[in-house]
């Protein structure tokens, strides 16, 4: 999917990506696809209201969102759907991994809903296929170098952002807090770990993935080196 989004020059580096859903494999594609293009991702929580969820989108200027099957049609009808609300959108992903026979269906429903602005409506199926058709054939698109923060190809920027993270909105309009790489980093290390000791930290993590506490962050044991650390990490699917 990152060669097809880069090839065709749907999304680039420092663009945002914004996500929708519960916890699931097609969310972590997206995770790591946002990583290797160098583009930030911002992660929509589903309790919020639709106008947060539009001050989000409008706030960002996301290019492409993703959105679970079971949610994409909330989404549309209430949010991407209105003529001129968040004109920075121009792809709607459709994260349909799993449920492939009916990913088709939700497009078909979805297309309708949307303006003229988005001029796209695919699921992470047809994203794949594409890249199958690409490789057996040649083409004319550059596939931009992979911009891995730390890696070759983001010399230029020391401390790239990596993602959007969105508060409750509790007290107010929901805030983006920006998480850039040093940051992200010192949280793997440090920030969310049960001190020194050389037993394997397990973190069992029930919070959404709009979360910094599970989109982000492992618990790793500061004591020891990043590549002795034993580490693992699960997220459970969340409803709220």
């Amino acid at each position: 999917m990152a060669t097809v989004l880069s090839k065709k020059g749907w999304l680039r580096k420092k663009e945002f990506v914004a996500v929708c859903g519960f916890a699931s494999p097609g969310w972590v594609m997206v995770d790591v696809l946002s990583l290797y293009l160098g583009a930030v991702i911002v992660p929509l929580p589903l309790n919020v209201s639709y106008e947060d969820l539009q001050h989000m989108l409008d706030e960002s200027g996301a290019r492409i969102v993703f959105v679970a099957a079971e949610e994409a049609e909330s989404l549309v009808g209430n949010v991407l759907g209105k003529e001129g609300v968040c004109p920075s959108v121009e792809m709607v992903v459709v994260m349909d991994y799993g449920k492939e026979e009916e990913g088709q269906e939700w497009v078909a429903r979805l297309r309708p809903m949307l303006p003229a602005s988005v001029v796209r409506v695919l699921t992470m199926q047809e994203l794949l296929l594409m890249h199958n058709k690409s490789s057996s054939s040649s083409s004319s698109g550059a596939f931009e170098a992979p911009a891995v923060p730390g890696g070759e190809g983001w010399e230029e920027e020391p401390n790239p952002l990596l993602g959007l993270i969105y508060t409750s909105g509790s007290s107010g309009r929901p805030k983006g807090a920006m998480y850039t790489e040093k940051l992200t980093r010192a949280l793997w290390h440090t920030g969310f770990s049960w001190g020194v000791g050389k037993i394997p930290v397990v973190s069992l993590g029930f919070l959404p993935l709009n979360h910094i506490g599970t989109c982000f962050v492992s618990s790793i044991p500061p004591s020891l080196p990043l590549d002795d650390a034993s580490m693992c990490s699960y997220s459970l699917p969340h409803s709220g």
